[in-house]
């Protein structure tokens, strides 16, 4: 259907979208909720390997080492 994430509303259209499938409204939800949890874990592992990759590199100094 072309929906992205940054489209304002996707994530209240996809639960309607769920719900035309023939799930509960309360399965839906919890659906869609698993999967943004999902979502989030994946992003937060991407941002923390990309940290610690530009902290080795010396591209990213944290408030500890600055005297």
């Amino acid at each position: 259907m072309g929906i992205g994430l940054s489209t304002p509303g996707a994530g209240i259209f996809s639960l309607f979208l769920l719900h035309d499938a023939g799930l509960s409204g309360v399965v839906a939800a919890a659906g869609w909720f698993g999967a943004a949890l999902v979502g989030t874990a994946i992003s937060t592992f991407i941002l923390l390997l990309w940290r610690r990759q530009a902290v080795k590199t010396g591209k990213y100094i944290t408030e500890d080492a600055i005297p």
